[in-house]
């Protein structure tokens, strides 16, 4: 079905439509019959008498439907009109099939159809109006500005109201034109005016809120800005509680977390323990697995646990693990800082600064050893393997935890029979650590004494004074803290014949830095 403003099949794309326009110019074009004639005089004579602003003379009675009932017939006598444009005239009648507001979407119907046009009249289909706007035909009804209607001889009257022009406050729409234009592309102008006001309306809302939105943003960030600042150099907590804590080092912002134990009251020197996760782990996790806070509660030192670097939290312990061991992070001066840090804000006993850790973090415990010997009293690496050349400025006193059953770190070394992501895929043996830590103490000998149905205990003899190594073989152990908690869900079991943290802290009080 072809729309308003569509050429007719069959028409050249070039041919003008024929629009119904009265003339502007002078006297009416002679008519077929006299009535016609005075008719057409009669809408040219109104048309200037609308221009000059005075009275009209003798208008026809306007088209209105009876109540009750459809569209009213033409006038008695009335003349047919004059022909329809081409584009009504070859399809029929039109008629509005959405209404919003006094406008209305106009389209041609079926031939010989009636339909309301936009202000609820009837229009006959031999004086249906143009479906070209500029132009208006003599001796028919058609919306006009704001709801009123044209009457067959031109002229305009308010159909609701006492209506104003929104242009022009003092005339009324009628006033302002003789033949009131058609719907451009369907709508009303001034429901089209009103529409791109509310558009506008709605986008200095959004605005408004995107704005405030912005703000509030930036006030958070701030404000998040001031609490991290705040953090870096807390002051003593309450006993008893974690604190997190973040510290510039390397250049970058690093975090850690201190456990402050229950009797800590600041009147004596404290011993301070750093706590290792693994890769992918956090000082929560740490702390699950080995229940080092508690027994910071119950010992009285300071349990600190360093956060790795990374989505998947990794510590640069030579040849693993993950982005920190790739970007050569330098967590050995990461672990300075902390000390530093934390000695800063608690009174921490210099000659008992230890290191512990699972996995990753206990490789990185080894690594400690080789390059803070000048800090550190004594570590405890918990299933890791040494992963650095290891050329200590002096003697450190090592408990090391490992079993025999261990995928992903072996206990014989070479290759792991499961290789986490960014781990190294081969390792030393767990004797080569050992003997390390012997050597360097000055050990000359060994003893081994079976603890448990499956854990060995082997002691170095012979060393420095003050210093001592040991080795705790878990006979079928896999890569789990001794007595704790599995490091993941569906990670392997630890055995419970002894408790890693419990021997670990035996271990460092008995190891305090000569």
């Amino acid at each position: 079905m072809a729309g308003p403003h569509q050429g007719r099949t069959g028409d050249s794309q070039h041919e003008p439509d024929e629009v119904a326009t009265p003339d502007r110019s002078g006297p009416a074009a002679p008519a077929e019959s006299p009535e016609m004639s005075e008719r057409v005089a009669a809408v040219v004579q109104a048309f200037h008498a609308l221009r000059e602003r005075r009275p009209q003379p003798d208008p026809a009675p306007a088209i209105t439907p009876p109540d009750g009932a459809g569209p009213a017939p033409p006038p008695a006598g009335a003349p047919a009109g004059p022909p329809l444009p081409r584009r009504v005239r070859g399809a029929g009648a039109v008629r509005p099939v959405r209404r919003e507001g006094n406008a209305a979407s106009w389209r041609v119907g079926a031939p010989g159809a009636e339909a309301p046009s936009a202000n609820g009249l009837g229009v006959p289909p031999a004086v249906a109006a143009p479906a070209n706007r500029d132009g208006v035909a003599p001796g028919m009804a058609s919306p006009g500005a704001y709801g009123s209607v044209v009457r067959a001889t031109g002229e305009a009257f308010p159909a609701g109201p006492d209506r104003r022009d929104r242009g022009d406050p003092a005339l009324r729409p009628a006033e302002r034109r003789a033949a009131v234009r058609a719907p451009r592309s369907g709508l009303h102008v001034g429901i089209a005016t009103r529409g791109w006001a509310r558009t506008l309306l709605v986008m200095v809302g959004v605005a408004i809120v995107v704005s405030v939105g912005v703000g509030a943003l930036l006030i958070v960030r701030a404000r998040d800005d001031e609490r991290v600042t705040a953090t870096t150099t807390p002051a003593p907590a309450q006993p008893g509680i974690d604190v997190p804590v973040v510290v510039h080092s390397g250049g970058v912002d690093r975090t850690y977390v201190v456990h402050v134990p229950a009797s800590y009251d600041g009147s004596q020197a404290v011993p301070l323990v750093l706590v290792l996760h693994g890769s992918a782990g956090s000082a929560e996790i740490a702390n699950r697995i080995s229940g080092m806070s508690a027994k910071s509660d119950a010992a009285g030192f300071l349990a600190v646990y360093p956060q790795g670097i990374g989505r998947f939290a990794t510590f640069n312990a030579g040849q693993c693990c993950g982005i920190a061991a790739a970007r050569m992070i330098d967590d050995v001066s990461f672990m300075r800082d902390v000390v530093a840090d934390v000695s800063a804000d608690y009174l921490v006993d210099a000659h008992r600064i230890y290191a512990a850790g699972m996995s990753n973090g206990a490789m990185m415990a080894h690594r400690l050893g080789c390059e803070m010997s000048d800090v550190l009293a004594a570590i405890a690496p918990v299933g890791g393997a040494l992963e650095v050349e290891c050329a200590p400025a002096g003697p450190v006193s090592a408990i090391v935890f490992h079993g025999t059953a261990d995928r992903i770190v072996p206990y014989a070394g070479g290759p792991a029979g499961t290789v986490p992501g960014g781990m190294d895929s081969e390792y030393d043996p767990v004797s080569t650590a050992v003997g390390v830590w012997a050597t360097t103490a000055g050990c000359t000998g060994a003893t081994d004494e079976q603890v448990s149905a499956s854990v060995i205990r082997q002691v170095r003899t012979g060393c420095l004074a003050g210093y001592g190594v040991e080795l705790y073989t878990v006979d079928g152990g896999g890569h789990a803290w001794p007595g704790g908690e599995p490091g993941w869900a569906g990670g392997d079991v630890p055995t419970t014949e002894v408790v890693a943290t419990d021997l670990i802290w035996d271990f460092f009080a008995a190891h305090p830095k000569p």
